[in-house]
């Protein structure tokens, strides 16, 4: 069973999915999926610009330790609307041997074609 951690991020101007409604995806596709989810970080009010935000830290952090397999996300761009910080993330994931799961975008890098996206 893979163990992943979920992320949950929404700006001050958000107009999509609130926290809790990625929160409820994110959980449902787990249970979906039989994934073992850990925990889910989230990050209220903090902009997409930049990595500067606490709940991203720490999934990242715990993201890096031999017990976490992946994430689950609802949408890429709940991670970073920044083209570097994207560079800098898929490249943790890959140094790690980690898995990305963006629900909305249908992109699971546990697949080959999720890899190639």
């Amino acid at each position: 069973m893979m163990r992943v951690i979920g992320y949950a991020r929404v700006s001050t101007g958000d107009q999509g999915l609130s926290l809790s409604d990625q929160c409820t995806k994110i959980r449902v596709h787990c249970e979906l999926m039989e994934y073992d989810l850990i925990r889910i970080y989230q990050d209220k009010g903090e902009s997409g610009r930049n990595l500067h935000r606490r709940g991203i830290r720490d999934a990242m952090f715990d993201l890096t330790g031999d017990d976490i397999d992946g994430m689950v996300i609802t949408k890429l761009d709940r991670l970073s609307r920044s083209t570097k910080d994207w560079a800098d993330l898929m490249d943790t994931f890959n140094r790690f041997d980690k898995k990305l799961v963006a629900i909305m975008d249908s992109i699971d890098t546990s697949t080959a074609g999720g890899r190639m996206v």
